[in-house]
């Protein structure tokens, strides 16, 4: 991903079966670096969409499940990410 200051982030994110590829973490772990503030929308398949705001403070592995943590605390899985926005 390359980036420009005056570029909004806006990635979104639909994986085959709800895999994560390298690229994609590695996208995460840019912005969270960068501490940019974004939107997450989430949820499984057929669960209704959630949404946090904040920053990516932290990924962490529990249970065989990689987890993004948001600057609030909340844990989102990271197969359930379903959009990543700066708006």
């Amino acid at each position: 991903m390359k980036w420009k200051s005056d570029q909004k982030l806006h990635i979104d994110l639909k994986p085959p079966e709800g895999k994560i590829t390298c690229d994609f973490t590695d996208e995460l772990e840019e912005i969270s670096v960068r501490s940019y503030e974004v939107t997450v929308a989430y949820g499984e398949p057929h669960e209704e969409v959630k949404t946090c705001r904040g920053k990516i403070s932290d990924f962490v592995f529990e249970n065989n499940i990689e987890y993004m943590v948001m600057s609030d605390g909340t844990k989102i899985p990271q197969n359930a990410i379903r959009r990543i926005s700066s708006e």
